[in-house]
């Protein structure tokens, strides 16, 4: 077999695994693979007070980076990462804000003193880092570090009793045979097939939240247990009824390929849920994310649970009675993808399914204080499907997203009716 053809069968084998991994199926004795856990490393930068264009390089293997620090609340940093093709460019992350955290008087709430933490940065697959201190001053300067979880190896796995019904694996088999171009076009032909069967397996995943049931359920939704989720580290709490949703951008990088989903989010768990100081997030802050590509993903535990809803971590006075949607990418500075408006738009459906919310109506918030723009108590109409910056004073989602607002409704809507 020539090596183009190897490599289209290493590409055919990880498409198996995905399916494995995406339709849930599970082995007669040996659970199908799924992502293990991520984990995450602190790197003390320095502990010295430091001032602008202090710089330090740290060997480190990770995919998802941060910085935190304390001092000045209002310093930033640039990020370098060195990959295989050499550094990237700096790209300059300030303070994750308050407005992404938890209500007042929830386990979530945002501390009023450090160490603050930077928004983070995707990468991949990283060797080193280097942190540049852009602006402001700092002291206990540290680099976090979180590197997703990895498939186990499935080398000795039956994937003929995963689910596949083996005709995927028929299908390789039979390609598999003769030489000549004949043999190279069947065995493009099989790759191709295997290819589409991964997706579909992602397509038909199924829901592992029995509460949630499949009416007007995302077909590109992934679960919890599929991207390797953690449980959470605390509780919450819960209110009566989702009124209405807010839609956010993660701030983190554009630049990830449309397999990278599940990883990205598992990291930004981690970071949440490690972040050095007293309040750390008790899970990953939003309800729900969406890649650029067009898969939704299940985040916060619970979720996806139609009485009692949890709380969630994304809009400081205005997480209870809301829903957060967030969409991995920094939609200030890239364009908000025709997949990622019909995702958002999907998941949006299917939940206010559940409330009969009219996607195209309004609702009233009662600011519970926090960051939010309105003081404590005061009740304020707002759009079903509004944007971050209504309610706090940020980009978040971007100016791309925030444009595309009126569509998102108006998609939600048509999916309803």
């Amino acid at each position: 077999m020539s090596q183009t053809s190897r490599r289209l069968f290493v590409a055919a084998a990880g498409a198996l695994a995905l399916l494995a991994i995406a339709s849930g199926a599970r082995a007669q004795e040996t659970p199908a693979p799924i992502p293990g856990p991520a984990t995450t490393e602190l790197q003390t930068i320095t502990a010295q007070r430091t001032d602008a264009g202090f710089t330090r390089e740290v060997e480190v293997d990770g995919d998802l980076f941060g910085v935190s620090w304390n001092g000045d609340p209002e310093a930033t940093f640039a990020i370098e990462t060195l990959e295989t093709e050499g550094w990237t460019p700096a790209q300059e992350v300030g303070r994750m804000s308050d407005e992404s955290q938890g209500d007042p008087g929830t386990p979530e709430a945002a501390s009023a003193e450090g160490p603050y933490a930077t928004e983070p940065l995707w990468s991949g697959d990283a060797r080193a880092v280097r942190v540049t201190l852009a602006s402001g001053t700092a002291t206990d300067i540290e680099l976090v570090a979180v590197t997703s979880g990895q498939l186990p190896d499935t080398s000795s796995t039956d994937l003929a009793s995963l689910g596949l019904g083996g005709s995927a694996l028929l299908v390789l088999g039979l390609a598999a045979l003769g030489t000549g171009a004949a043999a190279r076009l069947r065995r493009g032909a099989a790759v191709a097939i295997v290819l589409v069967l991964a997706v579909t397996g992602i397509v038909l995943a199924p829901d592992d939240d029995a509460q949630a049931g499949n009416a007007g359920r995302p077909s590109h939704l992934i679960t919890r247990s599929q991207w390797g989720a953690r449980k959470p580290q605390c509780d919450p709490g819960t209110f009566k009824k989702v009124r209405f949703a807010i839609v956010h951008h993660t701030a983190g990088g554009n630049d990830y390929g449309w397999l990278a989903g599940p990883s990205i989010v598992q990291g930004i768990q981690a970071y949440h849920m490690d972040l050095p100081g007293p309040d750390p997030y008790c899970d990953i802050a939003y309800n729900f994310l969406v890649d650029k590509y067009g898969f939704s993903y299940v985040g916060r535990a619970k979720s996806a649970r139609v009485k009692n809803p949890i709380y969630g971590a994304h809009t400081s006075g205005h997480n209870k009675a809301s829903t957060g949607v967030s969409v991995l990418g920094n939609y200030q500075v890239a364009p908000f993808t025709t997949e990622a408006k019909r995702a958002v738009a999907d998941v949006l459906a299917w939940r206010f399914s559940k409330y009969d919310i009219n996607p195209l109506g309004t609702a009233l918030s009662q600011s519970n204080g926090g960051s939010s723009r309105w003081p404590a108590g005061t009740k304020v109409t707002v759009n079903t499907i509004s944007g971050h910056r209504k309610f706090n004073p940020t980009e978040c989602p971007g100016i791309s997203i925030r444009k595309k607002l009126d569509a998102i409704r108006r998609q939600t809507d048509r999916k309803m009716n």
